[in-house]
C-alpha cells in the first residue's frame, strides 16, 4: 500500500463461499495488515464506506453532494483502486478535465447543478471531431456521473443519459494469417521481442499483459494472466506456443520466477519491431502493423478456423459473448459468404 495510509477492499473470506466485504490497511507500527469488517455483500455500499474512509484520512467531506474536482479526483482514486494504474486513469483524466473546467466556467458548484441543456453544450463543442472520439466523450462522462450518484446517492437524472451516441462507421479489423504471423516471428530477429509477439499471437494477449508476464505465471498447460480491471484468467498454452517458449528458453530450464521480459520491451520499442519484421518478412504496411494487431489476428483465426464465439469469448477474455460479435463480425460474415456455396 505504499508510504500512504490508504484503505482498500477485500472480501477476504470468498474462498469459504462468505461474500463480506473487509476494510484492509496496513499499520506501519505492528508492520502487520489489518481488516475491519463491513457487514455487507453489496460492493457498491463497501465502496462508498471505502471513499468515506479515505476521504476522511484525506480531510474531505463525504457527507454532502460533491463538486466537480472533488467527484472528479474520488472518481480517478476509486478507478485506480479498481483497475489499477494505466491507460484507462489516463484517459479518464483527458477526458474529464475539460469538463472540470466547463463546471467552473459555468459556476457550477455540485454535479445535482449540471442539466441535460448544459451537458449537451459541453458535447456540442466537440462537434467536427471523428464520432469514435465524441462517444468516448460522452460514454466516460456518463460513466463518471452514474458512478458518483451511486457513491451520494443523489436522486437526479444523469444529464448525459439522454443524449445520442453519434453514428459510427464501423471498420473491420485488419489480421494477419496464421502463415503471415508465422512469417513475421520468423524475421524478428531478437529472441525476447519474437517471444513477446508469440505470447500476445498464440495466446491472445494484449501487449501489457505480455510485458508483465512472469515466470511464475507459467504453470503447465496454463499461463496466469490478470488483464482489464485486475480481472484475472488461466489461459491454455497452445503448441505453437510451447514450441516458442522452449525455443527462447534454448535448452535451459525454466526459472521459478522474476519478470520474463526486460526493461528494453515497451510499447514504443515492440511496434518498432513488428514494423521492421513484418517489412523484412515482405508483408505489406498498411499502417495497422502494431502490438494489438497479434491480439486480432488471433481472435481472427481461431474464428475463421471454426471456434465458437463462446469460445473465443472465454479465451479473449470479453466479458460477454456479444461484445466478441460486435468486434470479429466481419470474420463470420467471410465464414457465411464461404458456407453459402455449400449448399
Amino acid at each position: 500500500m505504499g508510504h500512504r495510509m490508504k484503505y482498500e477492499l477485500e472480501q477476504k473470506n470468498k474462498a469459504k463461499g462468505i461474500l463480506t466485504w473487509y476494510l484492509r490497511w496496513y499499520d506501519p507500527k505492528a508492520k502487520a495488515t489489518r481488516y475491519k469488517s463491513l457487514k455487507t455483500e453489496n460492493r457498491n455500499k463497501a465502496h462508498r464506506i471505502l471513499l468515506q474512509k479515505n476521504g476522511e484520512l484525506m480531510g474531505r467531506d463525504w457527507a454532502k453532494a460533491p463538486g466537480f474536482q472533488k467527484a472528479f479526483f474520488a472518481f480517478l482514486d476509486d478507478t485506480e483502486m479498481t483497475k489499477g494504474e494505466g491507460k484507462t486513469i489516463t484517459n479518464y483524466t483527458s477526458q474529464l478535465r475539460p469538463l472540470v473546467a466547463f463546471a467552473d466556467e459555468k459556476g457550477l458548484q455540485s454535479l445535482t447543478e449540471l442539466s441535460f441543456d448544459l451537458a449537451n453544450e459541453f458535447i456540442c463543442r466537440y462537434k467536427g471531431l471523428k464520432p469514435n472520439t465524441i462517444a468516448q466523450k460522452l460514454k466516460v462522462c456518463r460513466l463518471f456521473f452514474k458512478w458518483s450518484f451511486k457513491t451520494w446517492d443523489l436522486k437526479t437524472e444523469n444529464p448525459f443519459s439522454r443524449i445520442k451516441y453519434p453514428i459510427i462507421r464501423k471498420t473491420e479489423k485488419s489480421f494477419w494469417t496464421p502463415e503471415q504471423v508465422e512469417r513475421i516471428l520468423d524475421a524478428e530477429k531478437a529472441p525476447e521481442f519474437r517471444f513477446c509477439f508469440a505470447i500476445m499471437a498464440y495466446a491472445g494477449f494484449r501487449f501489457f499483459e505480455a510485458q508483465k508476464a512472469a515466470w511464475s505465471d507459467f504453470e503447465g498447460d496454463f499461463i496466469k494472466v490478470t488483464g482489464k480491471g485486475g480481472k484475472f484468467a488461466k489461459v491454455p498454452v497452445s503448441a505453437k506456443l510451447r514450441a516458442e517458449i522452449a525455443r527462447f528458453l534454448d535448452g535451459e530450464k525454466m526459472p521459478v520466477s522474476g519478470a520474463v521480459f526486460s526493461d528494453k520491451v515497451t510499447n514504443t520499442a515492440t511496434n518498432r519491431e513488428i514494423k521492421k519484421a513484418c517489412a523484412a518478412a515482405g508483408i505489406k504496411y498498411d499502417g495497422r502493423a502494431n502490438c494489438h494487431r497479434f491480439r486480432h489476428s488471433f481472435a481472427s483465426n481461431l474464428l475463421r478456423g471454426g471456434a465458437s464465439v463462446v469460445t473465443t469469448q472465454r479465451l479473449l477474455r470479453h466479458s460477454t459473448p456479444m461484445i466478441t460479435l460486435s468486434v470479429y463480425s466481419h470474420v463470420l460474415k467471410e465464414d457465411l459468404t464461404d458456407a453459402v456455396n455449400l449448399a
